[in-house]
């Protein structure tokens, strides 16, 4: 619920963001943590859900105002995955990256570089995602 400041009254609401020029690179920021303010024991938690983000064609055409030539198209590939474990008063990070010269996909965890597959990119550690708009005909 949100609060009116006009009408002075808790009333159900949406948010509403309209893109329009879409970037090269995208960067997505999930929410991994929640915290509770108005608790006894103000507290934060992780939040640890699957979110199934793809690796190839995330069409963001309809979340757009601009037409295709002026926004430069609006299809992106996954190129990098942040990822997050643990909590809030200690974590690990590691990332997955896709190497082009090499055609395949690669995962840092401190010193360790190796390969790795597609399907161990989308996880649900998954904190930042890093897209890059696909370039059309």
């Amino acid at each position: 619920m949100w609060y009116c400041p006009k009408c002075k009254a808790h009333v159900t609401a949406s948010k509403k963001m309209d893109l329009y020029k879409l970037p090269d690179i995208l960067v997505i920021h999930l929410k991994r943590f929640k915290n509770k303010p108005l608790s006894i024991w103000s507290s934060t938690r992780k939040i640890s859900d699957f979110v199934d983000y793809p690796i190839l064609g995330l069409d963001l055409s309809k979340h757009t105002l601009a037409p295709k030539a002026i926004s430069g198209g609006c299809v992106y590939d996954l190129f990098a995955v942040s990822n997050h474990f643990g909590g809030l008063s200690g974590g690990h990070y590691t990332a997955t990256c896709f190497n082009p010269i090499e055609n395949a996909w690669l995962y840092f965890d401190d010193a360790s570089v190796c390969k790795t597959g597609s399907d161990n990119v989308v996880s649900s550690s998954g904190y930042v995602l890093f897209y890059r708009r696909v370039k059309g005909p």
